[in-house]
């Protein structure tokens, strides 16, 4: 059943689609196409950029890949389904969220249930956004002897996350910093 009857902000299915490299070619050529729509003056231009654009991501990809090498099979808790995309590209198994539902806040019931069994099931990272509060993530980290890991989910979340290559940079090198300490 896709509706908020229970709270859940993703009714219509996972939204952070943002967060795999993976569709940024979709993307940019959706943004391309109605800029050329809007400005058919400038439509050789908005091709060309997307060209190269095309051509930075492909290279980026294979270096991502090498990247997180080390992710694959390492098991996180997520403090929200943002990271959904961006785990299944690169080999991280999701064990579960501190949000019992998107958008719903943890209760104390669901975080002593999650705490024993994403310990017994050796997760080793708690991924979480800047935006969100760190005493209930930080709390499950410590608990299960895992990490805590800071990644935005979004295009300037970090200083350093200027455009949507330099998000994934960034948001990989956190976690591979995080699994491999």
């Amino acid at each position: 059943k896709l509706d908020r009857s229970q709270g859940d902000v993703h009714a219509a299915g996972n939204p952070h689609f943002n967060l795999d490299p993976g569709n940024f070619k979709a993307m940019a050529t959706t943004i391309a196409e109605a800029f050329s729509r809007l400005d058919a003056a400038n439509a050789p231009h908005y091709a060309a950029n997307l060209k190269r654009f095309n051509e930075r991501l492909a290279g980026r990809l294979a270096e991502w890949d090498r990247l997180a090498a080390p992710l694959r099979g390492v098991k996180v808790i997520t403090y929200h389904k943002s990271f959904d995309y961006l785990a299944a590209l690169f080999g991280l198994e999701v064990f579960g969220q501190i949000e019992p539902k998107p958008g719903i806040e943890p209760t104390p019931t669901h975080i002593n249930t999650l705490i024993p069994q994403a310990k017994s099931a050796g997760v080793k990272l708690v991924l979480m956004e800047p935006n969100r509060a760190r005493k209930t993530p930080q709390f499950v980290a410590d608990s299960i002897g895992a990490r805590l890991v800071v990644c935005p989910g979004l295009v300037g979340g970090a200083p350093e996350a200027k455009t949507c290559l330099d998000l994934i940079d960034y948001d990989l090198r956190a976690l591979v910093k995080a699994a491999l300490n």
